[in-house]
């Protein structure tokens, strides 16, 4: 573990040396990468550990590290630690993300330990050392606590569990004992029973014998009577054979009409008497019933209906939790300090892009002279999403020429309808399950900051609107390929935040809130929870947006 991580743009390393050794003569060890790695490492995997160990993070901005990928992720790690110190030694734009920060000026520094911007730097760091090393050592005191308190609780959990087990094995022997009662006691009812079941059985049987032995009987004695006896007066005959007779003559009358009277088969809708049934449906028991079909109307575009409008997706209010839950969202490197509290939000419904805006819908904003033309870094334009744009451009001029345009109402998402929609009605830290995957989403490689063509995801930058499978609310791209600008005005954390779904405006930040990762960040940087920010101003090749509609 080293006191410093130096972050700097390699072109810096000679005018650095400088720095590097006064800051080693105050008796702290710098990390920066040339002299701390061996022949052999991991450099990618040293610096990682590094920079995440290091008791606070040194950036150096210059003409040649504010366009650097990796001094920014550095950067961001730092800020994300709540450890960074920034200085700079040219005059130079400090980069979106870290202008709320006050800045050491080293521009002219000359290697001077006593000169007062040196002085403060080293306030800083031995204050930053100081905290870490005294939390540090609380952590080991409570480590050292928690140990004597888990070998006491080991002790008594082993006696617990010996007791527990004593108490199972008696449980275990006195159930085996009733099982074994009741088992005989079954095995005797059962027995007891069939040997009752048998004799009724023989009973009912000795029972038929005799009345067929008695029918019999009678049959014979009437014949002998005939025989004997042939003019006396006539017999009844019985009245079961003419049933019998009646019912072979009518065949299968008597069941149809038992269908008609006990159930609704052919009954007509107003109460008239049942039609009678052709032979086929008699023979097949009872016609088919037809239930009479309700009118169905067949939804139309509607007829003023812009061909640059956005396809709308309807999403049905409700209340979820927002931020991060620690049993759904601390994967693929664990939340963030700016995505807590979770909290509980109610949303109220609304509509939502189904894609994010493409280049083609964005240039017809361009043809009418009122958005500016924005570049498309050579990766073509068409259904590809719009890069290059700013809150400001979206908001100050496309919104209003769209609504102009079709006298509608668009706009952005505030940030809890973005978060809502995008975890598309499920409990995970992606709409898609627990885990990343380029199957279901185009970002980049899990080391920050490159993209990265795998599987499903052919682009090593950004993709095609609608190229991956929808989340369940019917949206696309919601994670991954562009960072989607939000309504809301930045916040560092949810303390405070509104809980109706509505934008978060108060505040003093100048910075809104961008959603959803990109082309080329890691997967702990695409989850629904994650967040980030930019000044309203900045255009960059990871930012686009969608639209909403609705309260």
């Amino acid at each position: 573990m080293h006191d410093i991580f130096l972050s700097y743009s390699t072109q810096d390393r000679e005018r650095l040396q400088p720095l590097f050794q006064a800051l080693e003569r105050q008796g702290w060890s710098v990390f920066w990468d040339h002299r701390t790695i061996d022949i052999g490492e991991h450099w990618s995997k040293k610096i990682n550990r590094a920079i995440r160990t290091s008791k606070c993070v040194v950036v150096v901005w210059s003409k040649a590290s504010v366009d650097s990928e990796w001094v920014l992720e550095e950067a961001n790690i730092g800020k994300q630690r709540n450890v960074l110190l920034p200085i700079q030694i040219d005059a130079v734009d400090i980069p979106v993300g870290f202008t709320m920060r006050q800045t050491g000026d080293f521009a002219h520094w000359d290697g001077d330990v006593n000169d007062l911007q040196f002085i403060r730097l080293a306030e800083k760091v031995g204050e930053l050392v100081a905290q870490h090393d005294a939390e540090q050592a609380r952590l080991e005191a409570v480590a050292a606590a928690e140990k004597t308190q888990l070998a006491n609780e080991k002790k008594a959990a082993e006696q617990r569990a010996r007791e527990k087990a004593e108490q199972q094995r008696r449980a275990e022997a006195e159930a085996r004992q009733r099982h074994e009662a009741a088992e005989q006691e079954r095995r005797a009812k059962e027995k007891a029973a069939a040997e009752q079941k048998a004799r009724e059985a023989a009973r009912q049987k000795q029972l038929a014998q005799e009345r067929a032995a008695e029918q019999k009987a009678r049959a014979e004695a009437e014949r002998q009577a005939k025989i004997n006896n042939p003019d006396s007066p006539g017999k009844k005959i019985p009245l079961i054979p003419v049933l019998l007779l009646s019912t072979a003559v009518l065949g299968g009358g008597g069941y149809y009409w038992h269908q008609k009277e006990n159930s609704p088969v052919g009954a007509s809708p107003a109460g008239d008497s049942p039609v009678q049934q052709t032979k086929e449906e008699s023979l097949a028991g009872q016609a088919p019933t037809v239930a009479p079909q309700a009118s169905v109307e067949i939804p139309t575009a509607s007829p003023d209906k812009k061909p640059f409008e956005p396809e709308m997706v309807a999403i049905d209010g409700g209340t979820f939790m927002m931020g991060c839950d620690g049993k759904r969202d601390d994967v693929e490197g664990g939340c963030v300090d700016d995505e807590k509290p979770a909290h509980k939000v109610t949303v109220n419904s609304f509509q939502m892009g189904k894609y994010e805006v493409t280049f083609d819908q964005w240039d017809e904003c361009e043809k009418a002279k009122v958005c500016p033309h924005v570049e498309d870094q050579g990766w073509g334009r068409g259904d590809l999403p719009v890069i290059n744009v700013s809150w400001d451009d979206i908001t100050r001029k496309y919104i209003p020429w769209l609504n102009k345009e079709t006298g509608k109402t668009y706009r952005l998402p505030t940030e809890a309808e973005w978060e809502y929609a995008a975890r598309g009605g499920t409990d995970t830290a992606y709409p898609w399950g627990d885990k990343a995957s380029h199957e279901f989403a185009n970002y980049g490689k899990d080391e920050c900051c490159d993209g990265l063509a795998s599987g499903k995801d052919k682009w090593v930058y950004t993709s095609p609107v609608g190229s991956f499978a929808a989340n369940g609310y019917g949206l696309y791209d919601m994670n991954g390929n562009v960072w989607e600008w939000v309504q809301d005005r930045w916040h560092s954390d949810y303390k405070g935040a509104p809980v109706d779904g509505g934008s978060w405006e108060s505040g003093d930040s100048a910075g809104r809130v961008l959603r959803g990762g990109s082309w080329n960040y890691a997967p702990r940087n695409v989850r629904s929870a994650y967040r980030s920010d930019s000044a309203p101003g900045h255009r960059h090749n990871l930012f686009g947006f969608r639209l909403a509609s609705g309260q």
